[in-house]
């Protein structure tokens, strides 16, 4: 027996890890295991495959065990079985440690598995622990599987829930609560006729069951509790066959059980009513003896064969053999499918291993470098020991997994595995579908074969016979055809046609109704649904084919019918016959139906397809009034009787509950309860009262009429359960209390009329009946006695106690804050007949009184004032007086609330005015004044709108705060005063010139009075009376600086300024207000005059033509600059404004392109209006080519030193002159005159000189135009490359200063130079060769220009090797007219060195060449070597040895086995030493030694030969004393048992060559006569040459005894463990038998 479990580890992995790993529970750490992590760092595996695949884990692990029978297994199974488990479980994709735990008293293994799919990234719970498969019930099918192939014991457990260890126990020796409660439900069940009956009967067997809440989440289930327990058990815990819907299905198959016969019980049990195709039954089978169900099975046997026909012909097989082929080619494709699968799997698990050790190598790598480079290493492995640890676990892996030092690349292997995935994803998918598919074909395979055995019961003919009867006309398949002549050969044409009818079948309904309503609509809470109804036969039910017979027998249950919430219910797709329908269990609510309905369903002719048949079931509701007594609560002993109270009642179902938990009692109508339709009950004079019988339902009544102050009681449930529709439910007394009630006083707002919500208004209430004042004594939580009571921050209070009947009088003490006090005091009467509230927590009764108060306003005064004109001096005076006119506003400058401490739905209190509203406007009068009273008490901003005339609108404000002072202080008084400013005057003049408008300074102007200027009606100022002066300033702007008033004024010139002409006219000005927002009225008055004017022009020298682009200044005589400006053609410069008589200088600063600058102009201005003329004229540059040519001369040769034997040469030259170079010069453009109007001088590319070098290389040309031109060598020097290329030269304009733009340039021509070039080659082929060294050598002196010898002949002057092409580039810079030549120093690895030279001479190849080519190729030979491997006797060659030939460094050059032919090598290196080793003889022979040889620097083939001899081996048989024995049978074996010589002895040693050198053994067969056989004798055959000597003696028989011979044991025919003698005797009867079989399917097959 093995228990399993699983939960979740959601915090403590790393304890839990541990917990299971500890050594003294594990048999010191024998017992545990690991997969895909190692346990000692797994919890941080764990996290970093978590952290790499899916780092949304809610749980960290899942913790699972495995317990098993106490004796039941070793240590060793339970271990093997864990593992077993978890490997068909997880399949390898999650890492999880194993332990078996051996110190308790019976053994058991824990597991802890990752939360992640280490492949996929997947949950654990999404593969494994789902809703409907949870991973509980997926682990025990698996343990209990691999439990049972074991033989071990396996827990049977219900379905739906698993159990604990303890409560199996429990179950197994029958005592558990859960098995005990099981026992009788089940018992129960098979007694119940239906849900309710089975409650019943539970209960009458003392269960107790209710419905209760599960866990708060899955609603309402069913609870059991057996006697002496302490809680009910759910019914779920029980299992899910436990739950309610199954129980129901359990005690409906229970019923039909009982109810059926025992032909239908048969029937039932063999009747498979699977619509798949089904194997034939087995007519031999005893169970199918009896003749009515040997009728049925044959019959079924015919239906079978007739779908088997049917169903292969559906698949599109042609014929049985064509669907015996495809099933072949089916399991063979699902055999490779598996090969196919089970090799992919390796793979992916591989490579899987291989990117999880992958990713953590480079995880932690950096760890490990760090580790490596830390000063304090120590430290750093104690705080990164698990990191370092995980690193060197990859690290050990990776070596095992990877082939080369190179690790492979993490994405492509996570893209391998996907892709490998997804191939073995869709083998699997094929598999499965040729699993159904073959699963089909089984049972076609199988019945095909029993019908070509040719049972006369399944014969087709026999299918074929079936007949149709009850069919309905096919009225939609109409079969057309044509009769037309076909030919004279044809007598008869004929016509087809196959007509398929449909079975006619039987429909009935069911309706159900309320039996007093005749509605199908129930009363109260019962209901129409889950009626459960019988279908039965009312007579034989026979099948309409007249073959299949009775389907149904008399009172058989057809069909069970159930209604729907409209008590509706059908069957469908009966049989024609005589049916009753009679009610199983009722819906709730109701009384069973005990009356039976006939429903008669004939046939109705072939064109009606289905009977239609309807009964209706009239079913009683449950139903009981229920009574009550009404009585007085008044405290006296006797309870007095209430007469009229009213009860009014509501089915609870049809009520809503309100959001405060009440529930809504306006929205629905009340039940009737009385008599005619009454729905309002009242108690009679002796306080009783009776309902009419209530139907089933659960309902709520309230008193809705409550006798004169008294109260009414608490609403009461009553349950109508039982039908008792005389017998009422037992009395209910209900007791009413007398009438008293609380006073709550509210405080309210008199002008919004809401409440005041401000806590501490104080008031008292005076009894006026007993003429005191009202106390009241709280007790929590310290006693006090109120006198007075205060309301709260809701602005209301409720006295703590209820004041009897009578009349009271409130006074106000204290009123809340911003109100005044209310001295008008209210009465009010405690009374029922008061209006009043019920508490709803309490129940009392609450009187409620608004008392009223008037909050506190504001009154605001608003004063303004401003300077008026009074007087005139020597400027106007003002004074200041109160304004009429002015309007403000009255703004809120905070937010203002209602006094009343309302709030809104936010919770926000409501506004009066929120902050920055506008409250009221003013004006003030004709005192300068204006107030607003009744404002809200608080903080507001007045604003200045309007100014009044002539003022100015300063926007200015101020704030007013209106301050609560007392509750006797009705109103806040405050007052403001504003100031503004008087609208200002300025008048003032402009100067401007008459031509640009320009500004003068310098002119002065006189201010008038136009008219008289009065101040409070007395002339102040008399009119043309001259008010002040001013001047022109920098601006031309005159101002006259006074405080002037409106009014009207002139202004005249007094004074013109230099250059100008004086004016007469006189400007007139009258001055009026701007309006409140002008706080200066600004007035500017223009005059004008005219300037002087001069023109100047800019001119060619030479041409006299106008230009353009000259930069022009004219200066003052102090040098001050007066205008600049650019000259234009034609359009002469004016200046205007100059002053008369004075001298100016005309300066050219920068001339137009192409020109010189001219000399400076001076010229005088005269006094007139006239224009006056200047006139500068500018001069052109020229232009001048100078050309030094120069070239290369051989000066002086130096060499390098040799290195890695390459040496190469410096060629060191001069720059020397180079003379009669001829150049040409042409026109790059066309060469322009400067005017841009002239003829050009040179058209675009026009020779325009030629000039040669001198002996200095000097070339040169002047006088040349300003432009661009391009110089062109045409001829050069000896040795020297021609400079083809034209070269630009830029002769264009500079600058203004340079009167000459010169080129001068040094150009230098190249030298014609030498390349050469030696490629080597291999002889008679197109492989190129490296390595070979060439010189390049002098084959004559070489001098320089002065004759001095620079390089004797023959001296090398480069020496290179040739590159992995076959190349050398000699890079020596040869001069032109020297001879040279070139030799092989040293030949190529492997080669011989050719003594050929190649000579070339450099000569001058014309200037158009650059570059001389010399190119020689030069061939070489390999070395070649025949080596021989020969026996040392015969010569001839020997095959077999390995032999090896090694360089002077150790280095293997070539190895081989030898055959028959010589070994050959090539390319071996000229000069070096090698050595031919042999590192293995021939079998039979001696390892040589070593021969060393040195390769010759010859083409010939050089040859070296290695001899072998033999082993040789002398053995002697002899006895004791050493003779040689005659007539031993020897042989001599080889390690591996095998024979390798035999022999008999004789009176000589026994002689043996060509052995291998190895171990062997010499074993005596059979010993000379009179001689005991010896022991074998091992030896070595060793490497040596020399014989080798082995011995075996024998010793000589002792004399014997002779002894009856023993019949020797008989040989048995079954093979034994150990013993395989006759193996081959079995293995060839399996093969018959194989055979036998082949032969019966081939039989088979025959038949066909």
């Amino acid at each position: 027996m093995a228990y399993t479990n699983i939960h979740p580890i959601k915090v403590t992995l790393g304890k839990s890890i541990n917990y299971i790993c500890k050594f003294e529970k594990t048999g010191n750490g024998k017992y545990i295991s690991s997969v895909n992590c190692q346990y000692n760092t797994a919890e941080y595996e764990f996290e970093f495959t978590r952290k790499e695949m899916n780092d949304n884990m809610k749980n960290l692990a899942y913790h699972s065990y495995q317990s098993f029978k106490k004796g039941e297994v070793t240590p060793e199974q339970a271990h093997e079985i864990g593992m077993q488990t978890m490997k068909e479980f997880l399949k390898g994709e999650y890492e999880f440690v194993l332990t078996t735990h051996i110190d308790k008293n019976h053994i058991h293994n824990h597991i802890i598995i990752n939360s992640v799919n280490m492949i996929n990234g997947k949950s654990f719970s999404r593969e494994h622990d789902r809703k409907y498969a949870p991973a509980w019930k997926e682990l025990r099918t698996i343990s209990d599987k691999i439990c049972a192939e074991r033989g071990l014991s396996v827990i049977q457990t219900d379905k739906g829930k698993g159990m604990s260890h303890y409560e199996w126990e429990q179950n197994k020796a029958g005592i558990s609560w859960k098995q005990q409660l099981k026992n009788i439900i089940d018992e129960t069940i098979k007694q119940s006729e239906n849900f309710e009956d089975f409650l019943s009967k539970l209960r009458a067997k003392n269960i107790e069951v209710k419905y209760q809440d599960y866990k708060k989440k899955s609603g309402k289930c069913l609870g059991f509790k057996m006697p002496g327990q302490k809680y009910f058990i759910y019914s779920q815990n029980l299992g899910w066959y436990y739950e309610e819907k199954q129980l129901n299905k359990r005690i409906d198959i229970a019923v039909e059980r009982r109810n059926e016969t025992k032909s239908e019980a048969r029937t039932r049990r063999f009747m498979n009513q699977d619509n798949r195709l089904k194997e034939f039954f087995d007519l031999s089978d005893e169970r199918f003896s009896a003749g009515g169900l040997n009728r049925w099975a044959r019959m079924q046997n015919l239906k079978i064969g007739f779908k088997t026909i049917s169903v292969l012909h559906e698949y599109g097989f042609k014929d049985a053999e064509d669907f015996l082929n495809k099933y072949d080619s089916l399991t063979d494709e699902k055999l490779q499918n598996e090969e196919n699968i089970q090799s992919l799997t390796k793979k992916i698990n591989f490579n899987k291993y291989r990117l999880k050790y992958l990713k953590i190598y480079r995880k932690y790598k950096p760890i490990n470098e760090a580790y490596k480079k830390a000063v304090f290493q120590d430290r750093y492995f104690r705080n990164h020991e698990d990191e370092l640890l995980l690193f060197q676990e990859a690290v050990e892996e990776l070596k095992k997994t990877e082939k080369t030092r190179e690790l492979p690349n993490a994405g492509k292997l996570a893209a391998d595995i996907k892709s490998l995935e997804e191939e073995k994803n869709k083998l699997i998918s094929g598999n499965k579908s040729i699993d159904k598919k073959l699963k089909e074909y089984d049972v076609l395979k199988n019945n095909l074969a029993k019908m070509l055995l040719d049972e006369p019961e399944n014969k087709l003919e026999n299918v074929q016979k079936l007949q149709q009867k009850q069919v309905q006309r096919n009225k939609e398949d109409i079969y057309s055809f044509k009769f037309s002549y076909t030919n004279d050969s044809e007598a008869d044409v004929s016509f087809s046609h196959t007509f398929v009818n449909e079975r006619v079948t039987a429909k009935i309904f069911l309706k159900k109704k309320d039996a007093e309503t005749n509605k199908a609509e129930p009363q109260g809470d019962a209901t129409l649904e889950k009626a459960v109804y019988g279908l039965y036969a009312r007579e034989d039910i026979v099948h309409p084919d007249g073959a299949t017979g009775v389907i149904y027998k008399a009172g058989d249950k057809v069909a069970s019918l159930t209604t729907n919430e409209k008590g509706e219910a059908v069957a469908e797709n009966l049989y024609l016959g005589k049916y009753f329908v009679k009610e199983i269990t009722p819906p709730t609510g109701y009384l069973t139906d005990k009356n039976e309905y006939d429903l008669v369903c004939d046939y109705e002719g072939d064109l009606v397809a289905v009977v239609e048949r309807s009964c209706t079931s009239l079913e009683q509701v449950k139903k009981q009034p229920f009574q009550i007594i009404k009585a007085a609560n008044n405290g006296n002993t006797d309870a007095a009787l209430l007469e009229g109270a009213g009860f009014t009642a509501y089915l609870v179902s049809s009520l809503t509950v309100k959001e405060d938990g009440t529930y809504d009692f306006d929205s629905v109508t009340p039940v009737v309860l009385g008599e005619n339709g009454a729905t309002e009950i009242f108690t009679d004079k002796k306080g009783y009262a009776v309902s009419i019988p209530l139907p089933y339902g659960t309902y709520v009544v309230r008193e809705t009429t409550t006798p004169h102050n008294y109260k009414p009681v608490d609403d009461f449930i009553v349950r109508i359960t039982e039908h008792k529709p005389t017998e009422p439910q037992v009395w209910r007394v209900l007791l009413d209390d007398e009438f008293s009630a609380k006073l709550k006083i509210t405080k309210q707002d008199d002008e919004t009329k809401k409440t005041v919500l401000a806590a501490g208004t104080e008031f008292k209430i005076y009894d006026m009946d007993n003429e005191k004042y009202v106390e009241q004594v709280t007790t929590y939580p310290t006693t006090i006695v109120h006198k007075s009571y205060f309301t709260d921050a809701d602005g209301y209070l409720i006295l703590p106690q209820n004041l009897k009947i009578g009349h009271y009088r409130i006074e106000e003490v204290t009123a809340p804050d911003g109100y005044t006090i209310n001295k008008n005091y209210a009465e009010i009467k405690v009374d029922s007949d008061t209006l009043y509230q019920i508490e709803p927590v309490s129940g009392d009764a609450i009187i409620e009184v608004v008392y009223e108060n008037h909050p506190v306003k504001g009154e605001l005064t608003v004063v303004k004032k401003g300077e008026v004109l009074k007087d005139y001096g020597k400027d106007f005076k003002y004074e200041m007086e109160n304004l009429a006119g002015a309007v403000f506003a009255i703004y809120a400058a905070e937010d203002i609330y209602t006094a009343d401490f309302q709030k809104d739905d936010a919770g926000n209190r409501i506004l009066e005015y929120a902050k920055d509203t506008l409250v009221a406007e003013l004006t003030t009068d004709e005192t300068g004044s204006a107030t607003i009273k009744n404002l809200p008490l608080g903080n507001y901003r007045v604003v200045e709108k309007t100014a009044p005339d002539g003022f100015v609108h300063k926007k200015a404000e101020q704030n007013v705060q209106f301050v609560y002072v007392d509750q006797d202080t009705p109103a806040v008084v405050e007052s403001v005063e504003f100031i503004n400013e008087r609208q200002k005057v300025e008048i003032s003049v402009e100067k401007q010139d008459a031509e640009n408008g320009s500004t003068i300074a310098g002119a002065e102007f006189g201010l008038y009075a136009k008219e008289d200027i009065k101040a409070g009606g007395k002339v102040i100022v008399k009119a043309d009376e001259q008010l002040c002066t001013a001047v022109t300033g920098e601006d031309g702007t005159a101002i006259f600086e006074q405080n002037l008033p409106f009014g009207s004024y002139y202004i005249k010139e007094l004074q013109a300024p230099d250059g100008f002409v004086s004016s007469d006219e006189i400007i007139e000005v009258t001055v009026s207000y701007q309006g409140q927002d002008v706080e200066v009225v600004r007035l500017k008055e223009i005059f004008k005059n005219q300037p002087t004017t001069v023109e100047f022009r800019k001119s060619d020298l030479t041409t006299g033509v106008e230009l353009d682009g000259a930069t022009l200044t004219v200066l003052d005589k102090d040098g001050n600059e007066i205008d600049k400006w650019t000259s234009v053609k034609g359009e002469p410069h004016i200046i205007k404004r100059l002053h008369v008589g004075e001298t100016y200088i005309l300066r050219e600063e920068f001339a137009p392109y192409g020109y010189l600058k001219a000399e400076e102009v001076e010229f005088t201005i005269t006094d007139t209006a006239e224009i006056q003329k200047v006139e500068m004229k500018d001069d052109v540059p020229i232009g001048r080519i100078i050309i030094n040519k120069k070239g290369e001369f051989l000066s002086e040769v130096s060499w390098n030193d040799m290195v890695a034997g390459a040496m190469d040469s410096i060629w060191g030259y001069v720059t020397g002159s180079l003379k009669d170079v001829t150049f040409e010069i042409y026109a790059r453009e066309d060469i322009k005159a400067a005017d841009g109007e002239s003829d050009d001088y040179y058209k675009k590319d026009e020779l325009v000189a030629t000039i040669k070098t001198d002996e200095l290389g000097i070339a040169r040309t002047d006088d040349l135009p300003l432009g661009k031109y391009y110089v062109v060598e045409k001829e050069t020097a000896d040795g020297f490359v021609l400079d083809g290329e034209p070269r630009d030269i830029d002769l264009t304009y500079r600058d203004q200063d340079t009167p000459v733009v010169t080129f001068d340039s040094e150009w230098q021509n190249s030298r014609q130079k030498a390349k050469v070039i030696v490629t080597k080659k291999e002889k008679d082929s197109d492989r190129v060769l490296e390595g070979g060294v060439f010189a390049l050598c002098a084959k004559e002196d070489i001098k320089n220009t002065d004759g001095d010898v620079l390089v004797k002949a023959d001296t090398i002057m480069e020496q290179k090797a040739t590159d992995k092409d076959g190349k050398i580039f000699f890079t020596a810079d040869l001069p032109v007219g020297g001879s040279f030549y070139v030799k092989e120093v040293k030949a190529p690895a492997g080669f011989v060195t050719t003594e050929e030279v190649k000579e070339f001479t450099f000569e001058y190849a014309g200037a158009d060449v650059p570059e001389v080519t010399f190119e020689h190729t030069f061939e070489n030979e390999a070395t070649i070597f025949e080596i021989t491997k020969s026996d040392l006797t015969t010569g001839e060659e020997l095959p077999g040895a390995k032999l090896e030939v090694t360089d002077q460094d150790g280095t293997v050059v070539d190895e081989w086995t030898s055959g028959t032919e010589p070994h050959i090598i090539k390319e071996l290196e000229v000069g070096k030493e090698y050595t031919l080793t042999e590192t293995l003889p021939a079998d039979g022979y001696v390892t040589a030694e070593s021969i060393t040889f040195t390769v010759e620097n010859t083409a010939e083939v050089q040859k070296v030969e290695m001899k072998d001899d033999v082993t040789k081996v002398e053995i002697s048989k002899t006895d004791i004393s050493g003779k040689e024995l005659p007539g031993a049978k020897m042989t001599v074996l080889d390690k591996d048992g095998n024979a390798v010589e035999s022999w008999t002895s004789t009176d000589k040693p026994h002689y043996m060559e060509k052995l291998p050198i190895g171990d062997y053994i010499l074993r005596e067969e059979t010993a000379p006569e009179g001689y005991l056989i010896a022991e074998d004798v091992e030896f070595s055959v060793k490497d040596t040459g020399e014989i080798q000597k082995v011995s075996m003696k024998d010793e000589k028989k002792p004399s014997e005894t002779p002894q009856t011979p023993q019949e020797p044991s008989k040989p048995t025919d079954t093979p034994k463990t150990g013993d395989d003698s006759n193996i081959r005797l079995w293995l060839l009867l399996a093969g018959l038998a194989l055979c036998g079989t082949g032969g019966s399917l081939f039989l088979l097959k025959k038949k066909k």
